[in-house]
């Protein structure tokens, strides 16, 4: 909005002004210092010209008013050299003479004075003469925060955008447009619209559309130029102009901002010359999608075969779960009656040559249910459902029980062993420490059977120590009969052996003890590596990160255990057992533990027994007929309610996939056995349960 100065405006702005008057006749200074002290901000008055320079260098006013012929320097000297002092300021200077000479006048406006009052003064003509000189002061100042004001915006403008005045001439450019149009100040400031380029810029439509704006006030939008334009190559630029007045002044400027559309102008091409193509596509589309439809017909046979499939491979691993459930109880209940009256027979008086039966009885059951728990490890591996069980351990202790289960083996074969454990190992570690037993057993046992002389190293150390864990390294090597170079690629693979038929045969063995190390290292962060030369023996490398532990929190539980001995109450044990052969160890095991044991065959008659006397424990099958034993539970758990009984009920299961344990005891069970069953573990499980202690 345009917007002219009052006279108020520009008397306001005197009264801020600061003034120089000089004057050597007193009367006549005084009068007009009364009269300009009045009207304007600060006043400052001079004798001479001497004087007056010395003012002006002291307090640099916004206005002189000087006298022409003065003692020691007349007026023209003083204004000349302030003039040459201040070149910048170009102050408005005002004379007051009598003098009128043309000559004078000339010499007056080479020294850039502005006005001239004639004595004697008139007051009215004074006043005017100063407003003017004010009036151009302020519309200096307006303009040049106009003109600040303008840059601080159009320098804060991303896209290029110049200022133009009224002559079309370029007063300011942001640095997009330097960028853009690579152009030097030097090049744009001061130079017209129309100069820019080579020709670009000056066409007669551009130079019309100015025209208009310029002379209509209107704004014009959306003109392009396309052309080659220097140091930037071929451009469409769009230019969109608009008109703006000042408030507080008339001047006007034009905003003129450049926008560089050469991209979407290509792309709009590359559209264009594509649409023809995607008209044809079309009718090409039209067909296929026919041929889609038909095709969409047989996905859905597909599919349904597909979910049909699917459904039937559910099945399967269903059924393989289910199996494998079935086969672990199967396999383990009539297991249970050979590894029990291996157990039992070793505690009777033999002979030399029986010893060596049940020796040769008690290897055979162990491998039977070594071969059973492979099969059903690497059956868990691959389903997912092997968890890691951290809890603190000794590293040392726990290979020197492997070490003590496998001596009597590698002493029989006359081998030497050799254990060696670097002392720097923490006492006290976290890991799963049945799984690294397992991976152990399984590690040293190969070295044991494919070693005929010489024999085996046992190896432990730290690889890597780091702040509240450690990386260990445990070693097994042997002088054995080797690995062949191309048997070490599949070394770790299920069922696969050295030399195949003529290892296997040699040294019997399934092939998946290297395949579940292998997997359970992994699972523990950790790996098995192998090194080996044919008939020069190999070494297996477990690595595993392990965390370290407080020692104290843990060396109670890893002392070295009793021999497990009934040394508590006579008790009177329930057993609820449908197996023949299950019965018998039964009833002679706890006839030797000096224990009396009932008999059941089935949940319903352990039911009764209970209702007819009462009993110590029960230790209950689970898969019985007539009613299976945790149903039996259930119901003993049921009568039990609001009553402050509680019958100890064990569980023994032949059932052992992981899981099973801990929903028995959630189930209600206080105790858990897995068949077949050990006499140590179940006298400790007996003696927990008969104490109270939770697992």
């Amino acid at each position: 909005m345009q917007a002219s100065l009052t006279v108020a405006d520009v008397q306001a702005y005197m009264k801020s002004l600061t003034v120089l008057y000089v004057e050597d006749e007193q009367t006549t200074r005084e009068m007009g210092s009364e009269f300009l002290s009045r009207i304007v901000g600060v006043l400052i008055t001079a004798n001479n010209g001497e004087e007056g320079l010395k003012a002006y260098r002291d307090h640099k006013p916004d206005i002189v008013i000087t006298d022409i012929k003065m003692p020691i320097m007349d007026g023209l000297t003083m204004l000349r050299k302030i003039g040459a002092l201040d070149k910048e300021r170009l102050v408005p200077f005002i004379i007051l003479t009598a003098f009128e000479e043309v000559k004078f006048l000339e010499k007056s406006i080479d020294l850039g004075v502005h006005k001239y009052v004639t004595k004697p003064v008139d007051i009215c003509q004074f006043r005017e003469t100063l407003l003017e000189c004010a009036h151009r002061l302020l519309v200096k100042k307006v303009l040049h925060q106009a003109h600040d004001f303008t840059e601080t915006i159009v320098e804060n403008v991303r896209p290029p955008l110049i200022v133009l005045d009224s002559e079309l001439k370029i007063l300011f450019a942001n640095s997009g447009f330097y960028e853009t149009l690579k152009k030097l100040s030097e090049e744009t400031i001061g130079h017209s619209i129309f100069d820019l380029g080579n020709r670009q810029w000056n066409t007669p439509e551009l130079r019309l559309l100015f025209d208009k704006l310029l002379t209509f006030n209107t704004s014009f939008i959306d003109y392009e130029i396309a052309s080659d334009f220097p140091h930037i190559g071929y451009k469409v630029l769009l230019l969109s102009a608009r008109q703006v007045s000042w408030e507080s002044t008339a001047s006007k400027i034009i905003l003129l901002s450049i926008d560089d559309i050469t991209r979407r102008r290509l792309v709009e091409l590359d559209l264009a010359e594509t649409h023809h193509s995607l008209e044809v596509q079309q009718i090409e589309l039209e067909r296929q999608n026919i041929e889609l439809n038909s095709n969409q017909v047989k996905l859905e046979i597909l599919n349904s075969v597909l979910t049909k499939r699917t459904d039937e491979a559910d099945a399967a691993n269903r059924a393989k779960s289910e199996f494998l459930s079935n086969m672990s109880h199967e396999i383990r209940t009539p297991m249970n009656g050979v590894t029990g009256m291996t157990q039992l027979l070793e505690m009777t008086e033999l002979t030399e040559e029986q010893k060596g039966y049940v020796a040769a009885l008690s290897t055979s059951s162990n491998n039977l249910l070594s071969l059973i728990n492979d099969i059903l490890d690497l059956s868990k591996i691959e389903a997912g459902k092997i968890e890691i069980e951290l809890a603190q351990f000794s590293l040392q202790r726990c290979i020197n029980d492997i070490v003590l289960t496998q001596k009597s083996g590698i002493y029989l074969k006359k081998l030497t062993l050799d254990v060696q454990i670097d002392k720097n190992i923490p006492p006290v570690l976290i890991g799963d420490q049945l799984r690294i037993k397992q991976i152990l057993s399984n590690l040293i046992g190969n070295a044991a059977k494919f070693t005929l002389k010489g024999g085996i190293t046992i190896s432990a150390q730290i690889k890597e120590q780091l702040d509240n864990s450690a990386i260990v390294q445990i070693a097994v090597s042997d002088t054995g009969i080797g690995i062949a170079a191309n048997a070490l690629e599949k070394i770790f693979k299920p069922f696969a052996q050295e030399n195949d038929f003529t290892t296997t045969r040699q040294f019997g063995g399934t092939g998946l003890g290297l395949t579940i190390s292998l997997q359970l290292a992994e699972l523990m962060g950790g790996t098995i590596s192998v090194e080996s030369t044919p008939g020069s023996g190999a070494s297996f490398s477990l690595v595993l990160p392990l965390a370290s532990a407080v020692s104290s929190v843990v060396m109670n539980e890893i002392q070295e255990r009793a021999v497990v001995m009934w040394d508590g109450p006579q008790l009177r044990i329930l057993i609820a057992e449908d197996n023949a052969v299950n019965i018998l160890f039964a009833k002679a095991l706890f006839n030797k533990l000096g224990l009396d044991a009932f008999i059941v065959e089935n949940g319903r008659d352990c039911l009764a027994a209970l209702e007819q006397g009462q009993f110590d424990m029960v230790l209950m099958d689970i898969q019985m007929p007539v009613m299976n034993g945790e149903d039996a539970m259930l119901e003993i758990r049921r009568r039990e309610q609001g009553t402050a009984m509680r019958q100890l009920v064990i569980a023994l299961t032949a059932y052992s996939l992981r899981g099973e344990k801990e929903r028995f005891l959630k189930a209600g069970f206080d105790g858990y056995l897995s068949k077949p069953i050990d006499i140590d573990n179940l006298v400790h499980e007996m003696k927990r349960c008969w104490q109270g202690e939770q697992l």
